[in-house]
Protein backbone atom coordinates (compact mmCIF):
# COMPACT_ATOMS: atom_id res chain seq x y z
CA UNK A 1 0.00 0.00 0.00
CA UNK A 2 2.02 3.14 1.11
CA UNK A 3 4.32 1.53 3.13
CA UNK A 4 7.85 -0.10 1.60
CA UNK A 5 7.69 -3.77 1.88
CA UNK A 6 10.79 -4.35 3.67
CA UNK A 7 10.34 -1.45 6.06
CA UNK A 8 6.72 -2.53 6.95
CA UNK A 9 7.69 -6.18 7.91
CA UNK A 10 10.68 -5.01 10.04
CA UNK A 11 8.24 -2.34 11.55
CA UNK A 12 5.35 -5.43 11.91
CA UNK A 13 8.46 -7.70 13.73
CA UNK A 14 9.57 -4.87 15.46
CA UNK A 15 5.83 -4.22 17.04
CA UNK A 16 5.80 -7.42 18.25
CA UNK A 17 8.77 -8.55 19.44
CA UNK A 18 10.52 -6.41 22.14
CA UNK A 19 11.59 -8.10 25.01
CA UNK A 20 15.36 -7.51 25.61
CA UNK A 21 17.94 -6.62 28.50
CA UNK A 22 18.81 -3.74 29.54
CA UNK A 23 22.48 -3.17 28.90
CA UNK A 24 22.94 0.32 29.17
CA UNK A 25 21.28 3.57 30.63
CA UNK A 26 22.35 7.47 29.84
CA UNK A 27 23.52 9.18 32.92
CA UNK A 28 21.85 12.29 31.92
CA UNK A 29 17.74 11.69 32.65
CA UNK A 30 18.90 8.55 33.10
CA UNK A 31 15.29 7.85 35.09
CA UNK A 32 13.27 8.49 31.88
CA UNK A 33 15.35 6.50 29.82
CA UNK A 34 15.57 3.57 32.05
CA UNK A 35 11.48 4.13 32.39
CA UNK A 36 11.24 4.60 28.40
CA UNK A 37 13.24 0.92 28.14
CA UNK A 38 11.00 -0.75 30.43
CA UNK A 39 8.07 0.93 28.28
CA UNK A 40 9.20 -1.05 25.26
CA UNK A 41 10.12 -4.15 26.36
CA UNK A 42 6.71 -4.35 28.10
CA UNK A 43 4.91 -3.26 24.94
CA UNK A 44 6.83 -6.27 23.04
CA UNK A 45 5.71 -8.98 26.25
CA UNK A 46 2.30 -8.01 25.56
CA UNK A 47 2.42 -8.39 21.84
CA UNK A 48 4.24 -12.07 22.39
CA UNK A 49 1.43 -13.11 24.34
CA UNK A 50 -1.53 -12.34 22.05
CA UNK A 51 0.30 -13.50 19.21
CA UNK A 52 1.13 -16.74 20.53
CA UNK A 53 -2.22 -17.50 21.78
CA UNK A 54 -3.47 -20.13 19.00
CA UNK A 55 -6.98 -19.45 20.21
CA UNK A 56 -7.38 -16.20 19.66
CA UNK A 57 -8.99 -15.32 16.23
CA UNK A 58 -7.90 -13.31 13.66
CA UNK A 59 -10.87 -10.78 14.78
CA UNK A 60 -9.71 -10.90 18.14
CA UNK A 61 -6.07 -10.30 17.49
CA UNK A 62 -6.52 -7.67 15.55
CA UNK A 63 -8.72 -6.11 18.39
CA UNK A 64 -5.78 -6.62 21.00
CA UNK A 65 -3.17 -4.66 18.40
CA UNK A 66 -5.10 -2.15 18.22
CA UNK A 67 -5.52 -1.81 22.17
CA UNK A 68 -1.55 -1.89 22.15
CA UNK A 69 -1.33 1.07 19.45
CA UNK A 70 -3.94 3.06 21.77
CA UNK A 71 -1.93 2.31 24.54
CA UNK A 72 1.72 2.55 23.54
CA UNK A 73 1.83 4.53 20.46
CA UNK A 74 0.72 8.89 20.74
CA UNK A 75 -1.42 8.25 17.56
CA UNK A 76 -3.22 11.33 17.50
CA UNK A 77 1.11 13.07 17.51
CA UNK A 78 2.35 10.37 14.61
CA UNK A 79 -1.22 11.33 12.71
CA UNK A 80 -1.06 15.12 12.43
CA UNK A 81 2.52 14.78 12.09
CA UNK A 82 2.25 12.59 8.55
CA UNK A 83 -0.46 14.38 7.28
CA UNK A 84 2.33 17.54 7.96
CA UNK A 85 1.18 21.24 6.79
CA UNK A 86 -2.02 19.49 5.80
CA UNK A 87 -3.24 19.40 9.34
CA UNK A 88 -3.65 23.00 9.27
CA UNK A 89 -5.87 23.60 6.47
CA UNK A 90 -8.57 20.26 7.02
CA UNK A 91 -11.58 21.65 8.62
CA UNK A 92 -12.45 19.51 12.66
CA UNK A 93 -14.23 17.39 10.67
CA UNK A 94 -11.55 15.96 8.51
CA UNK A 95 -9.06 15.89 11.26
CA UNK A 96 -11.44 13.63 13.05
CA UNK A 97 -12.03 11.66 10.07
CA UNK A 98 -8.82 11.34 9.06
CA UNK A 99 -7.23 10.25 12.78
CA UNK A 100 -9.59 7.21 12.67
CA UNK A 101 -9.14 6.79 9.27
CA UNK A 102 -4.94 6.66 9.75
CA UNK A 103 -5.81 4.51 13.02
CA UNK A 104 -7.41 1.82 10.97
CA UNK A 105 -5.27 1.81 8.07
CA UNK A 106 -2.30 0.79 10.45
CA UNK A 107 -4.26 -1.71 12.65
CA UNK A 108 -5.22 -3.33 8.64
CA UNK A 109 -2.30 -3.44 7.76
CA UNK A 110 -0.22 -4.97 10.41
CA UNK A 111 -3.02 -7.62 10.95
CA UNK A 112 -2.53 -8.86 7.36
CA UNK A 113 0.92 -9.71 8.66
CA UNK A 114 0.55 -11.25 12.18
CA UNK A 115 0.84 -14.94 10.68
CA UNK A 116 4.73 -13.96 9.10
CA UNK A 117 6.22 -13.77 12.68
CA UNK A 118 8.09 -16.96 13.32
CA UNK A 119 10.04 -16.61 16.49
CA UNK A 120 13.06 -13.88 15.78
CA UNK A 121 14.36 -12.33 19.03
CA UNK A 122 14.82 -8.47 19.99
CA UNK A 123 17.58 -6.86 22.02
CA UNK A 124 16.64 -3.59 23.52
CA UNK A 125 20.11 -2.49 23.99
CA UNK A 126 20.58 1.10 24.89
CA UNK A 127 18.70 4.47 25.25
CA UNK A 128 19.65 8.44 25.33
CA UNK A 129 18.08 11.53 25.14
CA UNK A 130 16.72 13.41 22.09
CA UNK A 131 15.36 16.62 23.13
CA UNK A 132 13.80 17.50 26.61
CA UNK A 133 11.09 15.10 26.83
CA UNK A 134 11.95 12.31 24.68
CA UNK A 135 14.53 8.91 24.21
CA UNK A 136 16.07 7.23 21.74
CA UNK A 137 15.70 3.44 22.44
CA UNK A 138 17.59 1.41 20.52
CA UNK A 139 17.12 -2.21 19.81
CA UNK A 140 17.55 -5.26 17.16
CA UNK A 141 16.07 -7.28 15.62
CA UNK A 142 17.94 -11.10 15.77
CA UNK A 143 16.65 -13.26 12.87
CA UNK A 144 16.77 -17.12 12.83
CA UNK A 145 18.94 -16.38 10.46
CA UNK A 146 20.90 -13.42 8.61
CA UNK A 147 21.94 -10.09 9.69
CA UNK A 148 20.26 -7.91 12.42
CA UNK A 149 18.32 -4.97 12.18
CA UNK A 150 18.51 -2.09 13.89
CA UNK A 151 15.20 -0.52 14.97
CA UNK A 152 14.98 2.75 17.23
CA UNK A 153 12.40 3.97 19.14
CA UNK A 154 11.47 7.66 19.60
CA UNK A 155 9.61 7.98 23.01
CA UNK A 156 8.11 10.53 24.67
CA UNK A 157 7.29 11.35 28.49
CA UNK A 158 4.35 13.13 28.96
CA UNK A 159 3.92 13.99 32.43
CA UNK A 160 5.12 10.54 33.38
CA UNK A 161 3.68 8.93 30.36
CA UNK A 162 5.41 7.25 28.03
CA UNK A 163 4.05 6.96 24.05
CA UNK A 164 5.61 5.99 21.43
CA UNK A 165 6.26 8.77 19.08
CA UNK A 166 8.32 7.09 15.94
CA UNK A 167 10.05 3.96 14.53
CA UNK A 168 12.95 4.52 12.78
CA UNK A 169 14.67 1.30 11.16
CA UNK A 170 18.44 1.12 9.74
CA UNK A 171 18.07 5.16 9.98
CA UNK A 172 14.48 5.50 8.08
CA UNK A 173 11.82 7.23 9.84
CA UNK A 174 8.38 5.93 9.53
CA UNK A 175 6.86 8.76 10.57
CA UNK A 176 8.49 11.01 7.47
CA UNK A 177 8.34 8.01 4.90
CA UNK A 178 4.47 7.99 5.74
CA UNK A 179 4.64 11.81 6.02
CA UNK A 180 5.80 11.94 2.17
CA UNK A 181 3.60 9.40 0.98
CA UNK A 182 0.68 11.15 2.18
CA UNK A 183 2.02 13.92 0.91
CA UNK A 184 2.48 12.70 -2.19
CA UNK A 185 -1.25 11.39 -2.43
CA UNK A 186 -2.68 14.83 -1.61
CA UNK A 187 -0.82 16.55 -4.28
CA UNK A 188 -1.78 14.22 -6.83
CA UNK A 189 -5.01 15.19 -6.02
CA UNK A 190 -4.68 18.46 -7.08
CA UNK A 191 -3.96 19.59 -3.09
CA UNK A 192 -7.58 18.59 -2.11
CA UNK A 193 -7.06 16.49 1.58
CA UNK A 194 -10.39 14.63 0.70
CA UNK A 195 -8.29 12.69 -1.92
CA UNK A 196 -6.45 10.98 0.73
CA UNK A 197 -9.53 10.60 3.24
CA UNK A 198 -11.22 8.61 0.10
CA UNK A 199 -7.84 6.55 -0.52
CA UNK A 200 -8.22 5.91 3.45
CA UNK A 201 -11.60 4.82 3.16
Amino acid sequence: MLYQSKFLKVTFLALCLVMGSFSHVSQSNAADNAGAQRFVADMGDQAIGFLSQNGLSQAQKEEKFRQLLQSKFDMATIGRFALGRNWRSASESQQQEYLRLFENMIVKIYASRFNEYKGEGFEVVSAKDTGKRDSLVSTYIVPNGGSKVKVDWRVRNKDGSFKIIDVIIEGVSMSLTQRSDFASVIQRGGGNIDVLLQHLR
